[in-house]
């Protein structure tokens, strides 16, 4: 009788024990429910330097720091405005953008040719009509909601770099954390260490 009382006192301190563990990692789910801060990027002036009848190329040191971003694990997004005469669907407007990117990119051989594998086609977020184009709100909620989508939870961290400071203040209101490239000559990006301490 005495054996199997201490058997059912220690099943139920194992038990106690999983309880916990399972509530505390519940807790810590919620104080910080995404692994890591989504981060957007608007794409011309931002990402790539883009004027009529200049070439394309990239801004200093941006493709080195995204492909920073994304070896420490951070979901790597677009927010940019592409006019709906395009095409009429999201998938044709997008395979028209990176045409046109490619068509005036630079041809100086020393320069890095645009990778579009750090923008998957599914974080490009594009205005669903002109309507609704930066620096409206509504892209900047797609992007909210799209992360929601992924993460299962709308308490993630979303950051917003662009060289606009009314689009940044748009993404601001919207929810987001936002950035305005090249406004600090000391840290023409959101510095990384601020993502990894906030």
């Amino acid at each position: 009788m005495k054996n199997s009382a201490s058997w059912l006192v220690r099943l139920a301190a194992i038990l106690g024990f999983g309880f916990a563990l399972l509530l505390l990692s519940g807790v810590s789910r919620l104080s910080n429910p995404c692994e890591k801060p989504w981060v957007f990027f608007d794409l011309g002036n931002t990402v790539i330097v883009s004027h009529p009848g200049q070439e394309s190329h990239y801004l200093p040191g941006v493709h080195a720091y995204i492909q920073e971003l994304r070896r420490r694990g951070y979901p790597i997004g677009l927010i940019t405005n592409i006019p709906e005469k395009w095409a009429p669907s999201r998938t044709g407007r997008i395979r028209i953008l990176k045409k046109m990117v490619a068509e005036s990119w630079t041809k100086d051989q020393n320069a890095e040719s645009m990778d579009w594998n750090d923008f998957p086609e599914s974080r490009i977020v594009i205005p669903s009509s002109d309507a609704y184009r930066k620096p409206g709100r509504h892209p900047f909620r797609a992007a909210l909601d799209q992360v929601s989508l992924s993460e299962g939870t709308r308490h993630c961290r979303v950051v917003f770099q662009g060289e606009d400071p009314l689009e940044v203040e748009a993404a601001e209101k919207s929810g987001m954390i936002g950035y305005v490239v090249g406004k600090n000559p000391d840290a023409a990006y959101l510095p990384i260490e601020y993502l990894e301490t906030r």
